[in-house]
């Protein structure tokens, strides 16, 4: 037989038998992942190109196929993502603070932790840096840029306020000294004003 007769049965065959010849493509994969991977780094572009080109000429069947398949596995690509977003946010901390603890306080509880500007100004660079998972991903892509440092929530809040950067009932007032900001918020009586809610109802 032919190399051109048995390329064709080889096609008929993987025709009728889809589940197996994925099958033995996965075990192929798993025997020589090494080699899979050096032939795709080897040939990407023109990979990616065919890829392209297969979807571009079967798009119906591409939408079909993506749609059920992101309902079948919305539940793992979630915790996938929410794997991705927390490796990305603890590798970010730990360049700034080796030890995951907060750099005012020492607090290590990593779910309090956040990043934080040193010079404040962070609200006026949201726009470009984004929150939460967003900065630290343009932290990692900007190679780790200077000017940022690990602190956990409360440190946060402490800093705003004494640099004057809280609005509301708790903004300090201008006119008092940096030091003097955490004894001026003791002496403040920020009791609510329940009188209102204590009237009997009207009808």
């Amino acid at each position: 037989m032919c190399k051109k007769c048995r390329n064709a049965n080889g096609r008929e065959w993987v025709k009728r038998n889809p589940e197996k010849h994925r099958e033995i493509q996965r075990r192929y994969r798993e025997r020589n992942r090494l080699k899979c991977r050096g032939y795709y780094l080897r040939n990407r572009q023109r990979i990616l190109a065919r890829s392209k080109a297969w979807r571009e000429r079967n798009k119906q069947w591409v939408l079909v196929h993506d749609r059920a398949r992101h309902w079948a596995d919305r539940e793992r690509n979630a915790a996938q993502q929410r794997a991705r977003v927390t490796n990305v946010r603890l590798m970010v901390m730990m360049h700034y603070s080796p030890d995951l603890r907060c750099q005012r306080c020492g607090f290590s509880d990593i779910r309090a932790l956040s990043i934080d500007h040193v010079k404040g100004g962070g609200t006026r660079l949201r726009r470009v840096q984004g929150t939460g998972s967003n900065l630290a991903r343009w932290l990692m892509k900007n190679n780790y840029p200077a000017g940022y440092q690990v602190l956990c929530m409360n440190c946060q809040f402490v800093k705003r306020y004494e640099r004057g950067e809280i609005r509301g009932p708790l903004a300090p007032d201008p006119h008092v000294s940096t030091s003097d900001r955490g004894a001026q918020l003791q002496e403040r009586d920020l009791t609510p004003d329940m009188s209102e809610y204590n009237q009997p109802p009207r009808y």
